[in-house]
């Protein structure tokens, strides 16, 4: 972590890597002030690991009807996060194991929060330390003061993996548009025969994969990247989707899972479980490239930079579909 310490950040994708870096030391309490989660399906994998590991989480926020933070806000109560809804935020930001030597704070320079609507890259901020900050994080806490004293004891949840059916993935991504008439398999490929879509894989992800990787399957309990389900204490669910794959002209390209495709590569994982994906008539949204041409980057690029030749049009919405 104290290579995270007294760092300022410009753009998303850094702004994410440090949140990930100091969440994974984290061991206490997080509270975040912010008008909305847009940064959670980023980083949603880390979130439920603190929370498995009894870290508490608050949110403080402002009020919302667009759905699709409905429904992240509905996430992040399932693992345990206490939400407080107010009509004004004093600060955007994370604040990191209040009363410890160790405590951080990570604060947008913005007066508004980014949101999806604005250019990540125009996003800076600054963590501050125990060590070096006291009193600006001190001040920052002071702000939440009224909302610390309102919140209840949180009770940590159960959260548990289960095998999610391939028939259940399968129904779910042949909501994809592209997808309408494709077939679908659940294979074991070899990763050193495929080509990726995007040219850099972001540091963020890279880091929570190892993070999956060592909670969720070196157990032995389930093979590399099978379908699984995150089961919450009401029973509901959410689904962690294998790498998705579709066959083009005799090869597999990868559409969805990346990161977790250059991260076995890296580590020698050579065999992995995947969703093959056949009869896809529709273009690819780049064009592909060999997986030994692809590096690893904590800048906040556009996509355009992320995949050769773009065209957002023909992107496969699977993430999306999945989570309907």
């Amino acid at each position: 972590m104290n290579n995270v310490v007294g760092k300022t950040y410009k753009g998303f994708d850094q702004k994410l890597s440090i949140i990930v870096q100091i969440l994974l030391k984290c061991r206490y309490s997080v509270w975040i002030c912010d008008q909305n989660t847009y940064w959670l399906y980023y980083i949603f994998p880390t979130f439920w690991a603190a929370a498995i590991r009894g870290v508490k989480i608050f949110l403080v926020t402002v009020h919302s009807i667009d759905p699709k933070e409905k429904y992240r806000r509905w996430l992040l109560k399932q693992i345990g996060v206490e939400i407080c809804v107010t009509n004004s935020l004093p600060f955007h930001g994370f604040l990191f194991d209040r009363d410890k030597d160790t405590r951080l704070a990570l604060v947008s320079d913005k007066e508004e929060a980014v949101n999806s609507n604005l250019n990540y890259t125009e996003e800076t901020g600054r963590v501050y330390s125990a060590n070096f900050d006291a009193q600006v994080i001190h001040n920052f806490w002071n702000y939440l003061e009224s909302w610390q004293k309102q919140v209840s004891s949180i009770e940590p949840k159960q959260l548990f993996f289960q095998t999610c059916s391939e028939t259940e993935v399968f129904d779910k991504l042949r909501c994809v548009e592209q997808y309408k008439y494709a077939k679908f398999s659940l294979q074991i490929i070899d990763i050193n025969n495929i080509m990726l879509l995007q040219r850099y894989i972001k540091e963020y992800k890279f880091l929570q994969i190892n993070q999956m990787i060592t909670n969720v399957y070196t157990s032995g309990r389930f093979a590399l990247f099978e379908p699984l389900k995150l089961t919450f204490n009401d029973g509901t669910y959410s689904i962690i989707t294998p790498p998705v794959l579709e066959t083009k002209e005799e090869k597999l390209i990868v559409i969805e899972g990346n990161t977790r495709i250059f991260y076995c590569l890296k580590n020698g994982l050579s065999q992995i479980k995947v969703v093959v994906v056949d009869n896809v008539e529709e273009p690819l949204p780049g064009e592909p490239l060999s997986i030994t041409d692809v590096s690893l980057t904590s800048l906040t690029l556009p996509l355009d930079s992320l995949i050769y030749k773009l065209d957002q049009q023909k992107f496969r919405k699977i993430e999306e579909k999945i989570h309907l």
